[in-house]
């Protein structure tokens, strides 16, 4: 379950593919083919980067920039990695929760969500968000930027 500030769910953290996209079509599109370097790899990166302004919960974690797509790809191959696909992900439903936290009360639910522990309520409330994303799937479209990055053959981690 996702946890806000989770070593290697932050933005441009890089994290094996599958623990950043699960089981979801868009790891299975992102995913490299068998019989070469694969998905669990470490060689196979996903980077997550936050896109669109910076809303209130943003500025309240830490945010300093949020990346478009082609300037996250940039940064990522100067680093040596070559990028294999990058995406936009969130429509409808992270979109959603993300413009209402900004509208709600941004500190407190984050102080709610991310900084105390889960109770039946809360694992419910995460539970339904997280199966909601899934369906953002089907879109292919919103403001938070998946890339897919993987080092060159027989270059130096």
């Amino acid at each position: 379950m996702f946890r806000p500030g989770r070593p290697g769910l932050a933005a441009g953290s890089p994290v094996r593919p599958r623990r950043l996209l699960g089981g979801s079509r868009a790891y299975r599109r992102l995913a490299i083919g068998r019989g070469q370097s694969g998905p669990h790899d470490a060689k196979a990166t996903a980077h997550h980067g936050p896109g669109g302004r910076i809303g209130p919960i943003d500025r309240h974690i830490g945010h300093l920039q949020h990346f478009r797509g082609p300037e996250l790809a940039a940064a990522i191959e100067r680093h040596g990695l070559k990028v294999q696909r990058l995406r936009h992900w969130g429509f409808p439903f992270h979109s959603l929760y993300k413009c209402a936290i900004n509208r709600v009360a941004p500190q407190a639910v984050y102080a709610a969500f991310g900084e105390q522990e889960y109770g039946l309520g809360k694992r419910v409330v995460a539970g339904l968000l997280n199966a909601s994303f899934y369906v953002n799937d089907l879109f292919g479209r919103g403001t938070q930027v998946l890339v897919l990055a993987r080092r060159p053959e027989g270059s130096a981690p």
